[in-house]
């Protein structure tokens, strides 16, 4: 049975995660002054970036993000438990019973319980053959071992960019429900780093990079999860590709919300920021998303201005159109 012990990760990290999150702290110190400066701005960013981020996770399942659709809703409304604490992150059964529940309401017929059979199917997991789920009767042990030691690695001060993928990672590896794990591995991994003082990702949503590297996801999973029930696995895969993601996150936030000796830059400097930092030419509504608080309208200005200044190039017309930096 697999030994579920959290506070060893920190003995021996590859220089290479070490470095990411050293990266990451870098630009991570920097939080409080881009909170208290665009206050406003993130605000908007804040309540684009929960969308994106249900819609992100549901359609790496390929389930309905249409308008309207009750699983986006199911999951919000997960998303404001956890944030709100009527949900617990202490992976206590109840607590485990109930995200699950509020995840799932109104597009299941099945009571939110753990699975009572071994392979009971998940008709939305089509990943299931990248782990080894633990028998059924299994579970609630499982679960039990695993909160205790999450709770008693928090408590000591493991640091959440290791211990929270740790956990998501057994919890995967648990399978507790008949459907929604992958969905409610992503909410808590999200949760756990906010919660854990990475404020960055409530702008730049961690399911959208890991949905445009969602190939690379499931193979960390699946890498990491090798040997699992044998206490032979090797977490760092996994952790590897979240520090990856939380870097390009911190990244994205740097260059959206970028600072000047403390001091907010202007929106015109924004924009040319956005499109310098970017790998690929953007189109207007891409950077309209990227930048939430800025209108077509000042977008379109801006964007004529920049061109006009000889900083950036327009790439085709109309629809089709793209911007990119002009190389010196």
């Amino acid at each position: 049975m697999h030994i579920f012990e959290y506070s060893g990760i920190t003995e021996s990290i590859p220089i290479d995660i070490a470095e990411n999150i050293a990266k990451i702290e870098s630009l991570r110190a920097m939080d409080r002054i881009r909170e208290d400066v665009y206050y406003k701005e993130l605000k908007v960013a804040r309540e684009s970036c929960r969308h994106s981020s249900a819609v992100s996770s549901c359609s790496m399942e390929w389930l309905d993000t249409g308008k309207d659709s009750p699983i986006i809703e199911g999951y919000l409304n997960a998303m404001d438990g956890l944030e709100s604490g009527s949900i617990p992150i202490d992976l206590s059964e109840s607590g485990l019973i109930s995200l699950h529940s509020t995840l799932m309401n109104g597009t299941t017929r099945k009571e939110s319980r753990y699975r009572l059979r071994d392979s009971d199917p998940d008709r939305h997991d089509i990943h299931v053959n990248a782990i080894r789920a633990v028998p059924a009767q299994n579970i609630r042990n499982c679960v039990e071992q695993m909160s205790a030691s999450y709770i008693m690695a928090r408590d000591v001060g493991v640091q959440p960019i290791l211990l929270a993928p740790s956990m998501v990672l057994d919890l995967l590896n648990i399978r507790p429900f008949p459907e929604g794990n992958w969905r409610i591995s992503r909410l808590l991994l999200s949760r756990c780093l906010i919660d854990g003082g990475y404020s960055g990702l409530e702008a730049s949503s961690l399911e959208r990079r890991m949905e445009l590297s969602s190939e690379d996801y499931y193979d960390a999973v699946a890498e990491s999860s090798s040997g699992w029930n044998g206490n032979e696995s090797d977490p760092y895969p996994f952790i590897r590709f979240v520090t990856d993601m939380i870097l390009e996150c911190y990244e994205e936030v740097s260059a959206r919300y970028p600072l000047d000796l403390g001091r907010k830059v202007k929106k015109g400097e924004r924009i040319a920021r956005i499109i310098e930092w970017s790998d690929r030419p953007l189109s207007k509504t891409e950077i309209c998303m990227l930048l939430p608080d800025i209108s077509r309208r000042t977008a379109d200005v801006v964007l004529s201005q920049l061109m006009e200044d000889g900083r950036i190039q327009k790439l085709g017309s109309y629809k089709d159109a793209r911007y990119a930096p002009i190389e010196l």
